[in-house]
């Protein structure tokens, strides 16, 4: 696929999460603070995903990672795997999941 014809199925999959996350957020209070931190306050998909990776990363044992220094890292690396990405969330939203 075209770069440009990934990044405007990316933004349309991306605008659609964030709806759905921002309806999530006012129908589930206890999720609303998560679900803006990860997903709606993010500027793109990868942003997202780097987000919860990073956080997730962020583990309670004392060898956890400092995930703002991170974060860079795996939205790099995250960049260059946006269609895979953006090919599993359209076939799990195909499936229904």
């Amino acid at each position: 696929m075209p770069k440009s014809g990934l990044k405007q199925r990316t933004a349309r999959l991306w605008e659609c999460i964030r709806r759905e996350a921002e309806a999530e957020a006012a129908a589930e209070p206890v999720l609303s603070s998560f679900l803006h931190a990860a997903v709606v306050a993010q500027p793109s998909l990868t942003a997202a995903v780097a987000w919860v990776l990073a956080h997730r990363l962020d583990g309670s044992d004392g060898g956890a990672i400092d995930p703002i220094n991170h974060y860079d890292a795996f939205a790099e690396v995250l960049d260059g795997l946006e269609a895979c990405i953006v090919a599993d969330l359209v076939a799990v939203m195909a499936r229904g999941g």
